[in-house]
């Protein structure tokens, strides 16, 4: 079988297919989103020493990196303690141990500011 005449015997009828240019898709890049805000409350801000009522700042666009203060929502849970990797996998330092970052978790992003609370004032969200 030759696509080329040899010695007698017919090419085949092969022709290839033009190789017509496909079109290039490209991936939609995340939107840039705000910084949200986040008013933590009990034993969850015992972690890095701040007061209950204490407002945080966290910014989704910026990766997290090791050492960062980041907050995790994990089973309608959201946590907040040092990014560290550990045996090649992502894991929160908190002042309770180490845990591990599971891959269903979401990473609400790094914490870029913190707002103290302020005694006596009312929680604009409670009324």
């Amino acid at each position: 079988m030759r696509s080329v005449s040899v010695g007698g015997q017919e090419p085949l009828p092969f022709t290839a297919p033009e190789r017509s240019a496909r079109p290039r898709v490209r991936r939609q890049q995340p939107a840039l989103e705000r910084p949200s805000s986040y008013r933590l409350g009990g034993d969850l801000v015992a972690t890095c020493g701040w007061a209950p009522g204490t407002e945080v700042v966290v910014d989704a666009a910026q990766r997290p990196g090791r050492g960062d203060v980041v907050a995790v929502r994990d089973e309608q849970r959201v946590r907040i303690g040092v990014f560290d990797r550990r045996f090649g996998r992502s894991v929160l330092v908190t002042d309770r141990g180490v845990a591990w970052i599971a891959p269903t978790a979401e990473v609400l992003g790094v914490v870029t500011l913190v707002g103290a609370a302020l005694e006596g004032m009312p929680d604009p969200r409670s009324g």
